[in-house]
């Protein structure tokens, strides 16, 4: 069977088994209702959506038709707003949610979906730099996207997407080694990486009518010019005053 181009958002709730049962069904109901209500107020229909339950969790494949923007832009403004306001559970913990997300070639058969892009975002969302930007934090809901749909999409700043701080950061999970983009919301920017040292210009002089250049200090000791890497650029290169000393 041939795929099927969609975009993958997987979702997974922090410490869910640490739960009795009674507060995981209540933080399951929350979740999908969280997830409907996003995709619907985002403008995308939530019924025109794939998904499958994960227990803790819900993969869900949005089809070529919608625009990856909007979904990256709209409906997960949406989300973010909703986890992050979403009502305290009985117990005293609150709904945390990583998300992750990557586009891609989808295959369905009789058991549900499959494929290495389907594989991939559960990856990312298992990832220890996922989960330490969740637990590192005191946002409510964390952000991961493939390198390739931040390359084609997110980078980009399309309407409703602008001033989204994401980062890169390098994954290895099991036999998964790629790099990803997080987003933190609430989160500054990082700084960017300050320039590389800029080497220092060649040193020159004028000796006879000739312009000596050279690698390190030129110096002239007796009528003897020395330096390492000594270049003229005139036909003055009498051997008899001009020598080269690379260790000095």
């Amino acid at each position: 069977m041939d795929p099927l181009p969609g975009l993958v958002l997987t979702f997974d709730v922090r410490s869910f088994s640490g739960q009795r049962n009674e507060t995981m069904l209540s933080t399951r109901e929350t979740l999908y209702r969280i997830v409907a209500e996003s995709f619907d107020h985002g403008g995308v229909r939530w019924e025109d959506c794939a998904h499958e339950d994960r227990g803790d969790g819900i993969l869900v494949v949005v089809p070529a038709s919608v625009p990856k923007t909007t979904v990256l832009g709209s409906v997960l403004t949406e989300l973010v707003h909703r986890i992050s306001n979403a009502p305290v559970n009985a117990d005293g913990t609150g709904l945390e949610v990583r998300i992750a997300a990557h586009g891609g070639e989808i295959h369905r058969d009789a058991k549900g979906f499959a494929g290495s892009d389907v594989i991939l975002p559960f990856r990312l969302l298992d990832s220890r730099e996922l989960r330490d930007a969740l637990a590192g934090s005191t946002a409510r809901c964390v952000v991961m996207v493939s390198d390739s749909l931040y390359e084609s999409t997110v980078r980009h700043d399309y309407p409703g997407m602008a001033g989204r701080a994401f980062h890169p950061v390098e994954v290895r999970v099991k036999e998964t080694s790629v790099r990803a983009w997080l987003h933190v919301p609430g989160a500054a920017t990082p700084a960017p990486a300050a320039p590389p040292p800029v080497s220092p210009e060649p040193a020159v002089a004028q000796h006879n009518g000739a312009r000596i250049s050279a690698g390190g200090d030129i110096k002239v000791e007796n009528g003897v010019l020395a330096g390492r890497d000594v270049i003229t650029t005139e036909s003055h290169r009498d051997p008899r005053w001009l020598r080269r000393e690379d260790n000095q």
